[in-house]
C-alpha cells in the first residue's frame, strides 16, 4: 500500500504581505520545510504545491528537505490539490493532504488521521471511512452577524474547527475531484458525495499562519 502526502503551498500570500508566508523563515528554514519533513517521515513520495514563480527559486531547497516533486500551483486550493494528484501513480492507495501554513502539525496527528483512515477504532457496525480529518471542538461562542448586528447565537455542541492534514483514499479522493469543483477542503468534497469522512482529536498548537501577527505569535511561543 502506497501513501502519498500532497503539502499545499501554493497561496499568494496577499493576507500576509509582500513575501508569501510559506517561504518566510521560521526558526531557521521556510515554513513550509517543516510539513514537508514531517510529511516525509510518514510518507513514501512527498508532492509540495506552489505559486508558479517561485518554483525555479525554491524547487531545489524543498527537495533538500524531502519532496518529491514540487509542482506548480492552480488559482484555488482545490484546483492546487488537483495539480498534485496528477502525480500519484497507480499504487498509490492513500494521500494526506497539509496547509504548508501550519508548520507544527506533529507526527503523531498525521499518524493518527492515517490510522483512522485504516480502520482503527471502527467498529464492524461502522461503515469505513473514505476520509478523515483532525478537529478541534468548538469552544467560543459563535454568532451570526450581518451589518455589525448580532442575528442570533448558533449552539455549538455539535460545532468543531477542521485542521489538516487530512487522510483520503485515493479513489474516493480521485472521484470527488473529477467535476473540478471548489470548496474549503477536500473533506467538503467528499461530503457532497456522500463518503464516510470521520474526526480525530486535532492539537491546539497545530495553528495556521493568516497573517502577520500569527508569525509573531508562534516566535513567541518559542521564547516562552
Amino acid at each position: 500500500m502506497a501513501t502519498w502526502a500532497v503539502v499545499v503551498a501554493a497561496g499568494s500570500g496577499q493576507r500576509y504581505g509582500n513575501v508569501p508566508k510559506q517561504f518566510v523563515h521560521l526558526w531557521g528554514k521556510p515554513v513550509v520545510a517543516w510539513s514537508i519533513e514531517v510529511a516525509r517521515t510518514v510518507a513514501d513520495s512527498v508532492v509540495v504545491v506552489i505559486p508558479e514563480p517561485y518554483l525555479e527559486k525554491y524547487s531545489s531547497t524543498l527537495m533538500k528537505f524531502g519532496a518529491d516533486f514540487v509542482v506548480k500551483g492552480g488559482i484555488t486550493r482545490s484546483d492546487s490539490v488537483r495539480c498534485a494528484l496528477e502525480l500519484l501513480d497507480d499504487k498509490a492507495q492513500e494521500v494526506l493532504i497539509h496547509d504548508g501554513a501550519r508548520p507544527l502539525a506533529t507526527r503523531e496527528l498525521w499518524m493518527r488521521v492515517l490510522s483512522a483512515l485504516r480502520g482503527a477504532g471502527v467498529s464492524g457496525v461502522e461503515l469505513p471511512p473514505a476520509g478523515v480529518v483532525p478537529a478541534l471542538r468548538l469552544t467560543d461562542t459563535i454568532k451570526e452577524v450581518e451589518n455589525s448586528t448580532v442575528l442570533s447565537t448558533i449552539p455549538r455542541d455539535n460545532l468543531y474547527v477542521i485542521q489538516t492534514p487530512q487522510a483520503f483514499l485515493v479513489e474516493p479522493l480521485k472521484k470527488a475531484h473529477e467535476s473540478k469543483p471548489n470548496a474549503n477542503d477536500d473533506a467538503e468534497l467528499l461530503e457532497r458525495m456522500g463518503y464516510v469522512v470521520r474526526v480525530v482529536p486535532g492539537e491546539n498548537i497545530n495553528l495556521k499562519l493568516t497573517y502577520p501577527e500569527d508569525f509573531e505569535m508562534l516566535k513567541r511561543l518559542a521564547i516562552g
